[in-house]
């Protein structure tokens, strides 16, 4: 909670550290200024949620066989971030993904809270996005 009022997360409270509690709350400002912060500070953080491969002191890697639930099927350019799930909060997302715009790539930040189903509501936010501003996946 330091760490959150000191990244400016002025409405954020953790109570668990699993985000399983119906006490801890946030909002998509906050939640994009934590995404901001490990995109530019400890974005290690992020390819470890996007499967990627990092490298570390162990040689063996016991998770590789594991599949990785923060991708949402059928959406490119996945950069990294977390998903969520419980009976108070419903389901939800904050993820980035890489996109492509008048040949520059980008990064778009993507925040769901409080949706029956995170996957629906992100694709339907990618599609609009992609379609409105000519958003293309990266090459």
């Amino acid at each position: 909670n330091q760490k959150a009022h000191a990244l400016g997360m002025k409405e954020t409270r953790f109570t668990d550290a699993a985000g399983v509690r119906s006490d801890n709350v946030s909002t998509p400002r906050d939640l994009l200024r934590l995404l901001t912060y490990l995109q530019e500070n400890r974005s290690f953080i992020l390819r470890l949620s996007s499967g990627a491969s990092v490298e570390t002191a162990y040689t063996e890697h016991i998770f590789e066989d594991m599949t990785n639930f923060n991708e949402i099927p059928g959406l490119t350019g996945f950069v990294g971030g977390k998903i969520g799930k419980s009976t108070s909060a419903r389901e939800t997302a904050a993820l980035l993904f890489r996109v492509e715009r008048d040949g520059e790539e980008r990064t778009l930040a993507f925040i769901v809270l409080g949706t029956p189903s995170r996957a629906q509501a992100l694709t339907e936010l990618y599609r609009y996005i992609g379609e409105r501003y000519d958003i293309q996946p990266p090459r």
